[in-house]
């Protein structure tokens, strides 16, 4: 084969980017026959042996591709900064492909990857692939894409090696050295054609992590700060795959039930106890975690700890907690804290002698507003 470098477009995509990512698809077929030109022989490459192309993009979950939307309804969190980021100067992105029933293909190692939008924010990325044609695969088939793993598994030993790879949880902050796990998975039935390029979509991609976010609303009258602000429970390591999703239905729904239903948690995991949160602006907090699950049996439950300073009814002895529930109803159970999710909270304090204000939103990275009591 003919080696590629990985050729990688660093620098800010102005206005245009949009126009030359519709330039570059013009050069992929969508796999249904339509009448392309066919590509350019590579200089001293033998004419008798033909390329085959595959172009797809592969997304953060955001919320407008130039190709759709992982969710096409509802107000979801789109992501920004170090939360859509892939490090492609280190070469953390991994593309393998399956057949239909799921075992192992090929690795793909010689394509060319084109980054939209600004970096280090950007969450949609353009690939095209190329191999030749004793590597060529039937349809259909799955392309499993991998980006920001400390390892990546070897899945010509079996698929199984995709569930049991983790990574060990470091910091809340996010940075270049501090990035989230990416996984994705695309079922495809277009035929690779000889000396074409196919478009085969585009790949959504799951974080790893949870953000949760923690707003101080201020109130008239009281200027309230919090002394502390800290999750109780979670865990030190993570998988960077949910375990056994292997079909993009199995957390791509279009609605606000995106994108996995329980947590995906090492066998053998430590627990971490009264976690920071991070201050990133004048009045917000965040922190960014593994899966933890609050309703498995014998669960310590994880919850939100808040102290106020200069509070006559809050002090480090009398704490106040936020829970991972519903507040709609009474008597609602918590729930789990799953990867790709952003939990956020508004919380507002009247006055010394009232009882805190709370406002919940939980986005599937969508929006479901909830306005129960505080510590309920």
């Amino acid at each position: 084969m003919i080696d590629r470098y990985l050729h990688i477009m660093s620098r800010i995509i102005p206005a245009f980017a949009a126009a030359m990512l519709v330039a570059v698809m013009a050069g992929c077929s969508s796999g249904k026959g339509d009448d392309m030109p066919p590509m350019p022989v590579k200089p001293g490459a033998p004419v008798e042996v033909a390329e085959y192309q595959a172009g797809f993009f592969i997304t953060v979950s955001d919320s407008g591709s130039p190709v759709g939307r992982a969710t096409p309804e509802g107000d979801y969190e789109a992501g920004y900064g170090w939360e859509n980021h892939i490090d492609l100067d280190g070469r953390s992105l991994h593309i393998a492909v399956l057949d239909g029933e799921g075992r192992f293909v090929c690795e793909l190692t010689d394509f060319d990857i084109v980054a939209y939008a600004s970096v280090p924010g950007s969450k949609t990325y353009h690939v095209v692939a190329t191999v030749q044609s004793d590597q060529v695969w039937p349809s259909p088939f799955k392309v499993v894409v991998m980006a920001n793993w400390p390892t990546y598994p070897d899945l010509s030993k079996g698929i199984e090696a995709l569930w049991n790879a983790s990574y060990d949880y470091s910091s809340p902050v996010l940075s270049a050295s501090n990035l989230i796990p990416l996984y994705g998975v695309k079922d495809c039935t277009a035929s690779l054609v000889a000396d074409k390029c196919v478009d085969l979509g585009t790949v959504h991609l799951l974080r790893a992590m949870a953000k949760i976010e923690v707003e101080l609303k201020q109130s008239e009258g009281y200027n309230w700060e919090f002394s502390t602000l800290q999750l109780t429970r979670y865990n030190r390591s993570g998988l960077c795959a949910p375990a056994g999703v292997l079909e993009e239905g199995g957390y791509v729904h279009g609605n606000y039930d995106d994108y996995v239903a329980a947590p995906s948690i090492p066998e053998k995991v430590e627990p971490g106890a009264n976690l920071d949160f991070v201050k990133v602006d004048e009045r917000k907090w965040v922190v960014y975690v593994p899966e933890y699950s609050n309703t498995g049996s014998g669960a310590q439950v994880a919850r939100i700890k808040v102290v106020f300073k200069d509070s006559f009814n809050s002090s480090p002895d009398k704490p106040e907690f936020i829970d991972f529930k519903l507040y709609n109803e009474p008597g609602q159970p918590v729930f789990d804290i799953l990867r790709n999710y952003c939990y956020r909270y508004v919380v507002s304090k009247l006055s010394e002698n009232q009882n805190l204000n709370l406002e919940v939103q939980v986005k599937p990275y969508g929006q479901v507003e909830l306005r129960p009591g505080f510590g309920q």
